[in-house]
């Protein structure tokens, strides 16, 4: 064979061999570490409910504790420090709105049969929203680099973490109500709203699908509690403490 003839069999394997190289470049490769991961994410929060003013509530009016569960969505933007550690902020909120009863009374007028035996109806209203700063540490590498131009990341992360931060919190209800002194039904409008430092411990992951879009999971438990005012400042405050789960979208870049 000469030299030529031999020259273009070697070009033909080096060029077969790195077609698919190339076409995993493009499918599994990113040409430089990324530097921030965006995820958005919904799920549901459960709240211990377990204070005085949510003991109140459950005795009095129709609820239950599991009431006040409800859905809760956010997000979080993580900035990598080294390849296991990333700062994170997050923003997220959650909501629940729930009609009850009065337990032990109703209308009972008796020049109007119309209104008697009538249930005392209100409405509970409870949001939440913290904004919090913290860091997470992956339990494995995500990925390795290759040479100094591309970087391979690994498909499944898992992630242990904490953060600190601030919950603003509203408590309304709306409706009918009983004066517990004079028996009386009233009209009104009850309202509380503050904030307090929230602590919270974390534990997910994250599932790339491709380098830069993937999914991510997080569980997570958390600490704090308000002053309650206005309308229920005889309650002094409010337990802002619960569980959430939450999964969604991620992107890195």
């Amino acid at each position: 064979m000469t030299a030529l003839p031999l020259r273009r069999t070697l070009l033909l394997v080096l060029g077969a061999a790195a077609v698919p190289a190339m076409s995993e470049a493009q499918q599994g490769y990113l040409f430089r570490l990324p530097a921030v991961t965006v995820s958005l994410r919904a799920g549901a929060a459960f709240p211990a409910a377990n204070d005085e003013i949510h003991r109140f509530f459950t005795d009095t009016l129709t609820l239950d504790r599991s009431d006040f569960y409800s859905s809760t969505f956010g997000g979080d933007v993580a900035i990598r420090v080294n390849p296991r550690i990333d700062l994170t902020v997050g923003l997220s909120h959650a909501r629940v709105k729930k009609g009850s009863e009065f337990r032990n009374w109703v209308h009972s007028d008796n020049d109007n049969d119309d209104s008697n035996d009538r249930p005392i109806e209100q409405t509970t209203l409870v949001k939440r929203t913290p904004l919090t700063v913290g860091a997470r540490y992956f339990l494995l590498d995500r990925g390795r680099k290759v040479g100094n131009l591309a970087w391979v990341p690994t498909s499944f992360a898992p992630f242990i973490g904490a953060a600190v931060g601030r919950t603003w919190y509203t408590l309304e209800q709306e409706g009918e109500f009983v004066d517990v002194e004079t028996l009386d039904i009233f009209v009104d409008q009850l309202h509380s709203s503050g904030s307090s430092d929230q602590v919270h411990v974390m534990g997910g992951a994250e599932w790339w699908v491709h380098p830069q879009f993937g999914f991510s999971a997080e569980a997570r438990y958390s600490w704090g509690s308000a002053p309650l005012n206005e309308s229920y400042r005889a309650f002094h405050e409010i337990n802002l403490r619960g569980f959430q789960i939450t999964a969604g979208f991620a992107t890195r870049f």
